[in-house]
This record gives C-alpha cells, structure tokens and sequence, in this order.
C-alpha cells in the first residue's frame, strides 16, 4: 500500500477522512512532522526519504522543485496534486483507490492531477 505525506497547504479534512476510512493508511503531515512552514524543498526531501507520495494542493512553487530535483538525479516518490476546488470526497476515494491498488515506485518521478485519468 502506498504511504502518503501531506504538506501543510493540503485540507486536512482530506487527511482526517482518509484516516477515518481507512485506519490501515500510513499517511503523515508536514506538521505531525514539526515541517509547518518549512520550506518546500524541506517538505519535497522529507517525503522522498520517507518514500512517501506528497499530497498537496500547490500546483506552483513545489512543483518546480520537484521537477528541479527530477532533473538533478534525485528521486521523488510522487506527487498528487488535489485541485482546490476539487471535491473532498472524490479526492478521498480517488487516493484511497491509487494507495490500494499501485504498485511500489509506480508513481516515482511523476507529478499526477485528481481527478487520475
């Protein structure tokens, strides 16, 4: 199953509700971490040491970190990136979805947008 990592910019109410249906889930936060306002190549190095996707809403400035680090020879679990406006409920059941039947490293390196395709 995959783990997961949410930056502190992510609704938590996605992180309570992943956690509530499904209690096997390993998923962690930025500020369970004491990363609150650590700078997001912090956030990105955390994750990828812990091998774990980071869940975010910001589709700027951590992007292109990750993306600088792809380029740098430095790997990245993943990123899914949960649109703002993008319903609570259906990110939930999108991400518990892509933990329970993904395969390890299939998302390594990738940078993917909720809804998946």
């Amino acid at each position: 199953m995959l783990r997961f990592a949410a930056d502190e910019c992510l609704n938590l109410n996605i992180v309570a509700e992943l956690r509530r249906r499904n209690p096997l889930l390993d998923i962690a936060t930025a500020e369970e971490q004491r990363l609150r306002s650590a700078p997001d190549e912090n956030i990105i190095g955390w994750a990828a040491r812990e091998g774990r996707i980071l869940l975010t809403h910001d589709a700027n400035s951590l992007l292109g970190l990750a993306y600088q680090r792809i380029r740098n020879g430095e790997t990245t679990p993943g990123i899914f990136v949960v649109p703002w406006t993008y319903p609570i409920g259906e990110a939930v059941r999108e991400l518990e979805l892509a933990a329970g039947a993904s395969l390890d490293g299939e998302w390594e390196n990738r940078v993917e947008y909720l809804p998946f395709p």
